[in-house]
């Protein structure tokens, strides 16, 4: 069985792709990107909207920041200021100028977000949310001085212009299709497993021999259209009312491609 055949029966022929529990890893691995790439593609969409954001949570942010400047590398308030956590739509900035705060505790807060930006004394920690700090975990939080940025004898709003230029960055625009990425995948993977799991069981009560990984497999083919059509929702319904569609109409499909053997075993 080729690749490019299990794709067209998915598409053509749903209700008959039973062979398709057959697929090698290497099949199941490409038809599952495809299917990522798939869910992406309305994310990517709205990705377009998240620097803006991004943007803006910076702003408000900045207004909500008592007023310093980056002194022989050090940052400087003109009193004795208490410290500001700002969570927006897309970061958490954290401003503390007592450094009080240990870096399993700054790893925690600047988890509440995508991404988060604490500023101490004489460092900023640039953090990821955990789903993508996972596979950069020697790196999360990411911490530099101010002397890194070259940002000696810049005021509050120098500062943040800075982050707004990095934001604006080639590399911050990687890393934002990366999380997508990677996000959207392992959503994708625990998706398919509660419906493997919910067809297996199905099938072990039906007394159809069929082994987890190969449901495993059909329901990955099963949920190609399904997908699509989840795509193309997308723009107008939520994602949790979506995902509960796509596996209604996988599991159907499943239902609908075994039910020859249901009727054969009863016989």
């Amino acid at each position: 069985m080729s690749f490019m055949n299990i794709i067209k029966t998915s598409l053509t022929k749903p209700t008959k792709s039973l062979d398709n529990k057959n697929m090698n890893f290497w099949q199941w691995l490409g038809l599952a990107l495809i299917l990522n790439i798939l869910l992406c593609l309305p994310l990517i969409t709205k990705s377009l909207t998240l620097k803006d954001m991004a943007l803006e949570d910076l702003t408000k942010a900045s207004q909500n920041i008592p007023n310093f400047k980056i002194t022989n590398n050090q940052l400087q308030t003109n009193k004795n200021e208490n410290g500001v956590i700002y969570n927006g739509q897309l970061m958490t900035v954290t401003f503390d100028p007592q450094n009080k705060q240990s870096v399993s505790e700054i790893r925690k807060q600047l988890n509440h977000n995508l991404f988060g930006i604490n500023l101490t004394p004489t460092k900023i920690y640039f953090g990821v949310n955990n789903s993508i700090a996972k596979m950069i975990p020697e790196t999360n939080p990411l911490t530099l001085t101010y002397e890194d940025l070259n940002a000696n004898n810049q005021s509050k709003n120098q500062l943040f212009k800075t982050f707004k230029t990095f934001i604006n960055s080639k590399e911050i625009k990687s890393i934002f299709l990366i999380s997508i990425f990677l996000t959207s995948f392992g959503t994708l993977i625990t998706n398919l497993l509660i419906i493997a799991i919910a067809a297996w069981f199905y099938a072990k009560l039906s007394k159809i021999p069929m082994p987890l990984g190969a449901t495993f497999k059909l329901c990955t083919s099963l949920s190609l259209l399904p997908i699509i059509l989840q795509c193309c929702l997308a723009f107008f319904f939520s994602t949790s009312l979506l995902q509960t569609l796509t596996l209604i109409l996988t599991l159907t499909l499943f239902f609908i491609n075994v039910n020859p053997i249901i009727r054969q075993l009863n016989k």
